[in-house]
């Protein structure tokens, strides 16, 4: 017996099939399932995002309507549109706007004014001879209610001791005086002179101090300085 072995006909190759096995094929599936997924995941994305710029964009259109399309008049410019327009006489031509008038000038009301000072006085003093001083007295402001104004001769007696004679009331105003000393006071002693604004009891005790300097020259003067200083203090020049 003869047995003839000839080659396989040549040709297109036949293509080998892969066979993964039960498990592998579900691996792939799973895989281009999972891919599709992912896809049609971001498709849907796409056209959300696409969808809500559509949204906003129509939603602005609304809210801010084109200058070409024309509006109702509001209720405040119909009324307006109604009603003639008032020329005030400032826009008419030809015309003196009332603004321009001359106001007379402001007078400030009496609770804007500022307090009235109260009464001062400046001093002065010359001397006369050896017994008389010429006081000046130069008042400003007004008299505190119930403060009556003496002048008061202070005498520094060198010992820490000083007594205060009231020598003269005095009316408010600027005004000129002498103030003399008894012909037995001694020169020496240092005296000044001072205004006063002295209450009503005390004004009436310095009316009884001056009258007895002429007669009982007892009791009259303060030990002490009383009532309120309205003035400098000036240095009475007796020699």
């Amino acid at each position: 017996m003869t047995i003839s072995v000839s080659p396989a006909p040549q040709g297109t190759p036949r293509r080998r099939r892969v066979d993964l096995g039960v498990f592998g094929n579900q691996t792939v599936v799973g895989v281009i399932t999972f891919i599709a997924l992912i896809v049609g995941m971001i498709s849907a994305l796409i056209a959300y995002l696409d969808w809500q710029i559509n949204v906003t964009q129509g939603a602005s259109t609304v809210s801010s309507p084109s200058p070409s399309v024309a509006t109702g008049p509001t209720p405040s410019m119909a009324a307006s549109e109604t009603k003639p327009a008032i020329t005030s006489p400032a826009t008419v031509p030809g015309t003196r706007s009332p603004a321009a008038t001359a106001s007379p000038p402001h007078a400030p009301a009496p609770a804007d004014r500022p307090p009235a000072e109260d009464l001062s006085y400046r001093l002065s003093s010359t001397a006369v001879n050896a017994d008389t001083v010429a006081v000046t007295a130069d008042a400003s402001g007004q008299p505190q209610p119930g403060l009556t104004y003496w002048f008061i001769v202070e005498t520094n007696w060198g010992d820490g001791n000083i007594d205060y004679f009231p020598r003269r009331k005095l009316t408010g105003a600027s005004q000129e005086f002498e103030i003399t000393i008894p012909p037995d006071a001694e020169a020496k002693y240092v005296r000044h002179g001072r205004i006063y604004g002295l209450t009503s009891s005390q004004s009436a005790d310095a009316e009884g101090k001056l009258e007895r300097q002429s007669t009982t020259r007892t009791d009259d003067y303060f030990d002490r300085a009383t009532g309120q200083i309205s003035s400098n203090a000036i240095r009475l020049p007796f020699s």
